[in-house]
């Protein structure tokens, strides 16, 4: 008898105010055997509800749902559970929703027109505890918030000098490439890069991908 092992099911929520959408979301997640659709919602409200009545590990949001939009109902939703992760979706590449998604709490941003392998990655990604954005999203977004809210001399000095080496697979972060992309690009071992970029972290002094992409950018360490 095969015993279904919970810990390695990922539980979803789908907030739409479509059902047509819901039901299509359901479709595209059904060949994934590690991700479960536990249950819908559409509208705000419902979405909080159920939220807090299902606990779901993932919730896919609708970004642009009339009344209590989405980025009002994440804001709402991690309130009453902090732990949840919340992807928005949406029909359009706006990078101001994307900030705002982020802003609300939101861990990623994929659109409606999306492949399955890409939603079923995106929800995997996220639930794995990173940032889960397309790569020229991600792109357009480090390059907005690095041309903002700080000039270039208010940015910190490098303690270190950063290598060649280190530039090009910076280059490729900001274009938004995962480890394993660089690797193939770079030639070299997924490890070595992501021992690259724990030096690149300590150098730039930054915590994160998204920090790095946008120090290096308003360093000119890089450029698109």
């Amino acid at each position: 008898m095969q015993i279904e092992r919970a810990s390695y099911i990922t539980r979803v929520l789908i907030v739409d105010d479509q059902p047509v959408f819901r039901e299509g979301i359901k479709g595209m997640l059904r060949p994934f055997p590690d991700i479960r659709v536990i249950g819908e919602a559409e509208s705000g409200i419902e979405a909080i509800q159920a939220a807090v009545q299902l606990r779901p590990d993932v919730v896919l949001m609708d970004v642009n749902m009339p009344g209590m939009d989405g980025i009002e109902t994440t804001k709402g939703l991690l309130r009453h559970i902090p732990e949840a992760i919340v992807i928005g979706v949406s029909v359009i590449d706006d990078s101001e929703k994307v900030l705002e998604m982020l802003n609300a709490g939101a861990r990623g941003y994929i659109l409606k027109s999306c492949k399955p392998s890409e939603l079923a990655n995106a929800i995997r990604v996220a639930r794995d505890g990173k940032v889960s954005l397309a790569r020229d999203m991600a792109t357009k977004i480090v390059v907005e918030l690095a041309s903002k809210k700080m000039s270039l001399h208010e940015v910190e000095p490098l303690s270190e000098n950063v290598t060649e080496r280190e530039k090009a697979i910076l280059t490729l972060v900001v274009k938004g490439f995962s480890n394993k992309e660089i690797a193939k690009e770079l030639h070299m071992a997924e490890s070595t890069v992501a021992s690259y970029l724990d030096n690149i972290y300590r150098k730039l002094g930054v915590q994160s991908r998204t920090a790095a992409a946008i120090k290096a950018l308003r360093l000119k360490l890089v450029e698109l």
